[in-house]
């Protein structure tokens, strides 16, 4: 009881104070995975004062880092771009923990159309430039070769290495999986006594993903041996 009043006075909301059970479930969003249409879901299914959105750069990193951060009070879903930490089971003790995954290639694929899309409104297309595009390197499979084949942006290459480190992905109440969107939707609701209703996914695949950068796959080995097996 004194951890929990504890934690409690951690979490004092705009509106209202929080209470460590009231947040039932911490949804981590690796980018490109579905979290957008995810995010929509919860919106439409709990309403979204329910879901307290963690995509501020600042409150992101802290919660990632096992440190609190203020939410708004009556939220009970925490969803955002935040890396998973053994801290947050003291945080939220009542919150099952929830993430989806992608093919660890058509991950980096998507995630490089979505640069090339947006361009310098988005903070790493400034890499990609430095690295590639103002080497006249501009061409998507080109530049997501060169990517897996160099190693020269580790976030993109090693992101489930990197995600799942402090806290293994088998130790997630539930593994969705963006290929199978609708049937692992139907298996959270069953599991969970939700209703999620599958919204249409954001998916950015261009004109579709090239067969030859499979042949990449060896490379990209240690991010296939964590999600394989949720794919």
């Amino acid at each position: 009881m004194t951890l929990i009043r504890t934690l409690s006075s951690l979490f004092q909301f705009r509106h209202g104070t929080a209470q460590p059970d009231d947040i039932k479930w911490l949804s981590y969003h690796i980018p490109k995975t579905a979290g957008s249409s995810l995010r929509q879901m919860f919106y439409k299914e709990f309403g979204r004062s329910s879901v307290y959105d963690v995509y501020r750069p600042d409150e992101a990193k802290k919660l990632g880092q096992g440190i609190p951060i203020q939410v708004t009070g009556g939220a009970s879903i925490v969803h955002g771009h935040f890396r998973p930490h053994p801290q947050h089971c003291e945080f939220f003790p009542k919150a099952h923990r929830m993430v989806w995954v992608r093919d660890p290639i058509q991950r980096i694929w998507s995630l490089v159309g979505h640069l090339l899309d947006l361009q310098w409104k988005h903070p790493h297309y400034e890499t990609l430039h430095k690295l590639y595009i103002s080497k006249g390197i501009e061409n998507q499979q080109d530049i997501v070769e060169r990517i897996i084949k160099d190693g020269s942006i580790p976030y993109m290459v090693n992101t489930y290495t990197r995600y799942f480190s402090a806290v293994d992905i088998r130790d997630f109440s539930f593994v969705g999986s963006m290929h199978n969107f609708a049937t692992s939707i139907e298996l959270l609701n069953k599991e969970f006594n939700l209703s999620l209703k599958p919204l249409h996914r954001n998916s950015r695949t261009r004109a579709g993903i090239p067969q030859s950068l499979g042949n990449l796959k060896y490379l990209m080995e240690h991010e296939y041996s964590l999600v394989d097996d949720y794919l």
